[in-house]
């Protein structure tokens, strides 16, 4: 049985609109859509006033989700090697109170057991590097402090006062990036408003012509329309990856696409992390060729979580 393949991205919606507006348009009076399109009160001049907004609350969305991940990267340009060096000290002084790790909590770093367990949030690793470096600061005289020759080694060279003032930037630059995803969102429901109803009216277009044409459903695609005949029916599935997570995917449908819909993926060809990655971000996608029905997708972060979409038949 045939089946219509409603589009993923919002941009292919608009494709969508725009070329099956165009082929009724030229059309004309012999157009197959003209009494469908009345007996169901679609008017697609009304339709493409409402795309024509919808692309201008996308492009307030795209400029908002590039603004924020601008300032991520200078967020974590700032707070990584600075995380890195306290996940060091953090190391160290499980090694110093080996008989009474729980004085680590002193250093507001959280035990579990022997494990150290750190945050995985931006916000609450920021308060844990400040809570080090200021218990650090806090002997008197300084040189007190059980991380005082670590850090001071020049085989280790850690400056705590420095990384506290990089961990203060980068979360004034963190709340940024916040606020202009916040804004992002509020463009996308702008958007997806807009949009929504004509998406609707796409859909029961694509079906009608598909009825229209029994014999060949495929026939729909002079409309812009896909259309699927496989034996099985292909769905879009999410997959959401933790912080530097990697999940191999199978079933992956040749011919679809990969989009990213939330954070930054590395996608390899294969079970495995071998050979050269995709790297995509959020809004992102690449397309689904031959020899890549078995993908491995990867968090590239350790800080947000990710999220893609991709159409499989398992």
């Amino acid at each position: 049985m045939s089946r219509l393949i409603s589009p993923v991205r919002f941009v292919d919606w608009t494709d969508l609109f725009k070329k099956m507006k165009a082929k009724h348009t030229a059309d004309g009076a012999a157009s197959i859509l003209i009494a469908f399109l009345t007996e169901n009160n679609i008017d697609l001049t009304l339709d493409e006033n409402a795309v024509t907004a919808a692309e201008a609350f996308h492009i307030l969305f795209d400029k908002k989700e590039k603004e924020a991940e601008r300032i991520y990267e200078k967020r974590d340009v700032l707070f990584n090697p600075a995380w890195e060096e306290h996940t060091r000290c953090a190391q160290y002084l499980k090694k110093f109170h080996f008989k009474n790790i729980q004085k680590l909590g002193d250093y507001g770093i959280t035990v579990n057991g022997k494990k150290i367990v750190y945050p995985v949030d931006f916000d609450n690793r920021k308060i844990a590097l400040v809570a080090l470096a200021d218990k650090h600061f806090s002997f008197v005289p300084v040189t007190d402090s059980p991380l005082h020759k670590f850090i001071t080694d020049p085989e280790n060279d850690i400056d705590l006062a420095q990384n506290k003032l990089d961990a203060n930037e980068a979360k004034a630059q963190h709340d940024l990036a916040e606020q202009a995803n916040r804004d992002k969102e509020e463009h996308r429901i702008d958007r997806d408003n807009a949009m929504n109803p004509v998406k609707v009216n796409l859909e029961k277009t694509g079906v009608f012509i598909m009825g229209h044409y029994p014999k060949n459903p495929k026939k729909a695609g002079d409309w812009g329309f896909v259309v699927d005949d496989s034996p099985r029916a292909p769905k879009l599935r999410i997959t959401k990856l933790k912080l530097s997570e990697a999940k191999t995917i199978t079933g992956v449908t040749i011919g679809g696409t990969l989009t990213v819909v939330e954070g930054s993926v590395k996608v390899y060809k294969g079970k495995t992390q071998t050979g050269t990655a995709t790297v995509l971000n959020a809004g992102q996608q690449m397309g689904i060729t031959k020899g890549n029905s078995v993908i491995t997708a990867v968090n590239s972060s350790d800080l947000n979580p990710a999220k893609i979409s991709v159409l499989r038949s398992a």
